[in-house]
């Protein structure tokens, strides 16, 4: 095997803006938010490099002196347990010296009546309330934590954030009352600023965007959408240059689409060719090549996709089906539907069941709203195991 560089596509890391595409504006856009107690809303698909974009805007942050507290809601069970996250990373972020921390919870968020204990080897705190914290109260008891840090902030006199990724797990099982609770509070907070970031971008957008919603008008909206072509071509190119593979333009394209031009994806698949041309390759690398590897990337996460297929009714595997053999396109026409098995009414109710279980996504460009796979390589899977 001869010896090349390492890697630069390190497969399951997610690239850093600057690293695959210039994405400046993004990160300055929440960097201004954490900064200066704006509001902001990041809404794009997974995969597609919010994570990547507030991390570098929340280490700009820090390096000019900001607090960022940061959750992501799919880690806790319930929001109670968000809540109780919330005012323990609070009193080790702001509230200072160990010995001094009871006060200052009993001081800032005395209506919680909160009870912290405190792990001298890490220098984090546990804290529990002493009011009721049945699911019924979760969400006001996180309302309540929130003021308690807008409190503190105005206390501390500094720059200090709240980033919540992932929001439709905190408030899309919870309803529009839990949306106006928590609207109702971060409204009203002068000393704090707010992330709020998404994936579901279905409900993000109706949360935001709908005239009817909690937080219409409440905050500015950041969509992270798709880099550029010409970007991720002459990533791509350089890489592969580097070490002196023979790629053709076709096989960059090709790793374009076979990977839907999700970054994450792009990245994955661009690792896998990346491994077989260090296996001794010694021709040009070419579209064909490229369709091997996406299919064996694909087959690496069978365990994974096989529980998502087993645990889909009939009808929601047929739609997938067709949408994967019929790329998304005329999928409500009579040869379709009746190719596969479902009426139009049937179709149209599995697609949208894809959607809810985040299988598919919409894609809004120019005016034209397009269905898309989550997880590109989950198509080639489907089109693998399908009759």
């Amino acid at each position: 095997m001869r010896k090349v560089p390492a890697n630069p596509f390190q497969f399951g890391r997610q690239l850093g803006p600057g690293e695959l595409v210039d994405r400046e504006s993004e990160v300055a856009a929440v960097k201004r938010a954490l900064l200066e107690r704006g509001k902001l809303f990041v809404i794009g698909p997974r995969r597609f490099g919010k994570t990547s974009i507030i991390n570098v805007a929340e280490s700009q942050a820090a390096g000019e002196g900001g607090v960022v507290l940061r959750f992501d809601a799919e880690a806790f069970p319930t929001p109670q347990q968000l809540a109780e996250r919330v005012v323990a990373e609070a009193a080790k972020r702001l509230a200072g010296p160990a010995e001094k921390v009871h006060g200052w919870l009993s001081t800032m968020f005395r209506r919680l009546r909160p009870n912290g204990v405190f792990n001298a080897q890490d220098g984090t705190w546990t804290v529990s309330f002493g009011v009721d914290t049945s699911a019924a109260k979760a969400i006001p008891n996180l309302v309540e934590a929130l003021d308690g840090v807008d409190r503190a902030a105005k206390a501390k006199g500094r720059p200090v954030a709240v980033v919540i990724d992932e929001l439709q797990a905190l408030l899309g099982a919870a309803g529009v009352l839990a949306e106006g609770q928590l609207r109702a509070a971060v409204q009203t907070h002068e000393a704090v600023g707010y992330v709020f970031a998404g994936s579901d971008t279905r409900y993000l957008e109706r949360l935001t965007g709908d005239p009817g919603a909690a937080f219409f008008n409440q905050g500015a909206r950041l969509f992270v959408g798709a880099i550029p072509d010409a970007d991720m071509l002459a990533f791509l190119r350089r890489a592969f240059a580097s070490a002196g593979f023979a790629v053709s333009e076709a096989a960059l394209l090709a790793i374009l689409d076979a990977a839907e031009r999700v970054p994450y994806n792009v990245q994955a698949l661009a690792s896998e060719c990346w491994q077989r041309l260090c296996a001794a390759w010694t021709g040009v690398w070419e579209p064909a090549n490229v369709m091997e590897s996406a299919r064996a990337v694909a087959l690496r996460s069978d365990p994974l996709y096989t529980q998502i297929w087993a645990a889909l009714p009939p009808p929601q595997k047929n739609a997938l089906i067709a949408f994967v053999r019929e790329r998304g396109q005329r999928l409500q026409s009579e040869r379709v539907t009746h190719a596969h098995r479902l009426s139009s009414s049937a179709m149209q109710k599995a697609l949208g069941a894809l959607q809810d279980k985040q299988i598919l996504r919409s894609e809004g460009v120019r005016g034209v709203v397009t269905l898309r796979m989550q997880d590109p390589f989950f198509a080639l899977w489907v089109d693998s195991i399908a009759p």
